[in-house]
């Protein structure tokens, strides 16, 4: 399986995060430097491998919306 290339972190902009598994069914990838974490992956009974698991919390990751100065980027604040 591949897995994607995790994007910047979309409040520091840190290239340095991890995945962690939370508990038994749960993983979210965290930023290493301020500590952010990205959504929750949960494995709903599916029994996921270590590389499913990270690739899926990568995805859920990279699907963010980077942040600058406390509002998402591209909605319009009509």
């Amino acid at each position: 399986m591949r897995i994607a290339k995790a994007k910047p972190c979309p409040f520091c902009g840190s290239t340095d995060s991890f995945v962690e598994r939370m508990n038994l069914s749960m993983w979210q990838r965290v930023c290493n430097d301020c500590f952010t974490h990205g959504p929750c992956v949960h494995d709903d009974g599916r029994d996921l491998s270590e590389e499913r698991a990270e690739a899926e919390a990568t995805r859920e990751w990279n699907r963010r919306k980077r942040r600058r100065r406390g509002v998402d980027v591209g909605i319009s604040m009509r």
